[in-house]
Order: structure tokens, then sequence, then C-alpha cells
């Protein structure tokens, strides 16, 4: 599995998000070729590239990244996408 808000604090933490609304964003930062729930993943392959303006900040989102992904020997269950609908009344 993927602690995608784990995910998105990393991305924030780098300079590509926001805490409060007038907060700027650093485009030139965040992360790319995610891998997806349920992909083959071998020893050193990349879960993900990370854009940074400083090596340390891509320590920090590379080690973030790390711990938001669970590998395990099987392949997770499907979870529904859509939990429910939210229809006008």
């Amino acid at each position: 599995g993927i602690a995608t808000r784990d995910i998105g604090l990393a991305i924030v933490a780098l300079g590509g998000g926001r805490i409060r609304p007038d907060d700027r964003i650093d485009h030139a930062v965040g992360l790319t070729r995610l891998l997806p729930v349920g992909a083959e993943v071998r020893a050193g392959e990349a879960l993900a590239l990370v854009h940074a303006r400083t090596e340390a900040d891509a320590e920090a989102a590379a080690a973030a990244v790390r711990s938001a992904y669970t590998i395990g020997a099987s392949k997770p269950s499907a979870e529904k996408t859509v939990l429910r609908r939210i229809l006008p009344l």
C-alpha cells in the first residue's frame, strides 16, 4: 500500500505545496514516476523520482517516499476507488 498523505506531505516539505493559503509554490520541485499500488518492484528499483532544490531536501523526500510505501510478497487486494457518491438533494 501507499500512505498517500505522507506522499503529499513530502511534496509540501519540498516546497511544492502549501501549508497556508499565502504560501508560495515552487513548481520546480515534487515527485514524478511514482509506482502505483500493486506494482511489482525489485530491490534497487526506484519508487519515485524526486525533484528538489538541494541534496538534503532530496534525501528527506526520498526517505519519506520509502516509508510511505509498504512492500510485501503478495499483491494487495483491490479496494473500491469510489466509496460513495454525494448527490444533490
